[in-house]
Parts: C-alpha cells; structure tokens; sequence
C-alpha cells in the first residue's frame, strides 16, 4: 500500500512567497513536504502557508513548522498560516498557534498582512470553540 505524503508549490506574490502543501504532513512527510519553506524563509521572505490542500498535519509537522517561522524572522521576514482545513484548524487551536494571529482565513488575505498586524482566524474563545466541534 502506498504511503500518503505532501507536495508543495511555490508561487510569488507581491511582497512574499506563497508555499501550498497538498496531501498529509506528518513525522514521515515533513523533511520533504517542509523543504519548499525553508530556502525563502532564510532569506527572510514572508511566507504564506497555504493549508487548504492539506488534509492532514501532526503536532511534529507543526514544530517544523515553527522552527521555519523562526528561522524566518531572525532573518528579517515572517510565515504565517493561510486556509486551514477543519481537522488541521483543530491541531492549530489546541496547540494555541490560532491565538497568536498567525492563522489567516484565505491566502489573499494573509499575503495582504504584510507589514501590517495580522487580522486573525478566529480569537482565543472561537479556537476552543472549533476545536470542541472538531471532536476535540
């Protein structure tokens, strides 16, 4: 049986780089579904994560993840969460990511954040709401 995996592509848009991941992302995918983030991130790009394609992540992609946005702004730049499915929506309010404002409803409006404070998914309370729905 085949195994299920990610894809990632890039696209530009006026002041970030855009990254969709497609399929599931977890301990076995990230190394490779991650890559595309890391190049433009280190040149402290902002980079927008594209989750609508993304069926699946783990609590070990998401550390990734982080670690990128780190790397990222050390270097000067900023990566943030666009459209995520429900079930990956869950993960990233259970584990407080949606509280911080990384979280964007669509890529137009995250690519839009740019230099600006980011308008948020949902607030602290809507998150656990979500989460409560997802089965959580």
């Amino acid at each position: 049986r085949a195994m299920p995996g990610v894809s990632a592509e890039k696209s530009a848009r006026a002041g970030c780089v855009v990254v969709a991941l497609r399929g599931e992302l977890d301990v076995c995918t990230a190394s490779g579904g991650l890559s595309a983030l890391t190049a433009p991130a280190a040149a402290g790009a902002r980079v927008v994560v594209d989750l609508a394609g993304l069926a699946f992540m783990d609590c070990y992609s998401l550390n990734e993840i982080m670690a990128v946005r780190a790397r990222a702004r050390r270097a000067g730049g900023d990566l943030v969460l666009a459209a995520p499915q429900p079930i990956v929506l869950r993960l990233l309010a259970l584990c407080d990511v949606v509280s911080h404002g990384l979280v964007f409803t669509s890529v137009d409006e995250a690519a839009g954040g740019a230099g600006s404070a980011p308008a948020a998914l949902v607030t602290s309370g809507a998150a656990a709401g979500a989460a409560n729905r997802a089965g959580g």
